[in-house]
């Protein structure tokens, strides 16, 4: 007798082939964006989009104040000296047909450029997760070389901002809170907060916004590490992403819970949008979900109203 839970051949059929369509259309995509006739001269060049979004990049000056501009530097030299060898982990991975390796390099590239906007970047990227996915390596190569070119126009976007000084403005206050003060109380000096994910430009961001807000930060690349760190600090916060290497967001959640729960509130990042792992992870004792990319300004400010409530 067939299992409950067994899935049938034909819906197993169905989902594969919807898959495979949904890769068709992107590398279709892409192969237009590639070869793409240049405009006849009778009509204006179509205008292409920002390689890294305004907005987030004055998203970041705005969330650092006075050292806006040092956060965004720090930030863009950690994405641009993370990407290289990712870049690499990808080739290495499409040309061994690891699928393993490809799907991870890709998802870790993935929610890096998200972090600075870089749009086409997290598209390509997405599309190498569909190929690992389906292990449909014959199509990696096209995605890479485009993948290849996307990321020096981003490059050269970001180095031209870092040395000239010509990154967005911030934008003033609202009104709100100019007139609201946000002193350090020696209470909240004395709170500490854990920050699992192996993202080290996401990592850095979620850092400055939680000392800002006096917490001593403990961050962890692994859920391994993450979860010595709950256990030895009793944090009052803690950030912890779905998707990391030797133990995953599920894991430590688990692993918290048969050991008690954590002490403190705890806030799941993940790329899944499915209800069904929301709820997996608020029965398992996190307090919220937060849907990637990430959103530094949101994160800043659901910090900021914990914080000033007391929930943190």
């Amino acid at each position: 007798m067939a299992m409950g839970n067994e899935l049938d051949p034909d819906d197993a059929n169905r989902k594969l082939a919807e898959k495979v369509s949904e890769l068709e259309r992107r590398l279709a995509e892409i192969e237009k964006r590639v070869k793409q006739p240049a405009a006849p001269q009778s009509c204006e060049p179509a205008e292409k989009a920002p390689p890294v979004s305004p907005a987030r990049l004055a998203d970041l000056r705005r969330i650092g104040g006075k050292d806006g501009l040092e956060l965004l530097d720090a930030v863009i030299g950690l994405f641009l000296s993370s990407t290289t060898p990712l870049l690499a982990a990808l080739h290495d991975a499409a040309a061994k047909r690891n699928a393993n390796d490809l799907r991870s390099a890709a998802h870790a590239l993935k929610s890096t450029s998200s972090n600075l906007g870089a749009r086409e970047m997290m598209t390509l990227c997405q599309t190498l997760e569909k190929i690992a996915e389906i292990g449909a390596f014959s199509e990696a190569e096209k995605v890479l070389d485009a993948l290849g070119a996307e990321f020096q126009r981003v490059h050269t976007t970001l180095e031209a901002l870092r040395e000239e000084g010509k990154a967005e403005p911030a934008a003033p206050p609202t009104s709100a809170e100019a007139s609201t003060p946000r002193p350090l109380s020696v209470k909240a000096s004395s709170k500490k907060a854990v920050i699992c994910d192996d993202d080290k430009t996401l990592l850095h961001i979620v850092r400055h916004i939680l000392e800002k807000q006096g917490f001593t930060v403990f961050d962890a690349v692994n859920g391994e590490e993450g979860l010595a760190f709950i256990r030895a600090q009793a944090p009052s916060f803690v950030l912890l992403d779905l998707d990391m290497p030797v133990k995953d967001g599920v894991q430590v959640l688990r692993e918290l819970k048969d050991g008690g729960g954590a002490s403190g509130y705890v806030m799941v990042l993940t790329h899944h949008e499915s209800p069904l792992t929301h709820a997996e992870c608020r029965s398992l004792g996190a307090r919220q979900v937060m849907v990637k990319p990430f959103d530094a300004a949101a994160f800043a400010k659901s910090i900021d109203a914990m914080v000033q409530e007391g929930t943190i």
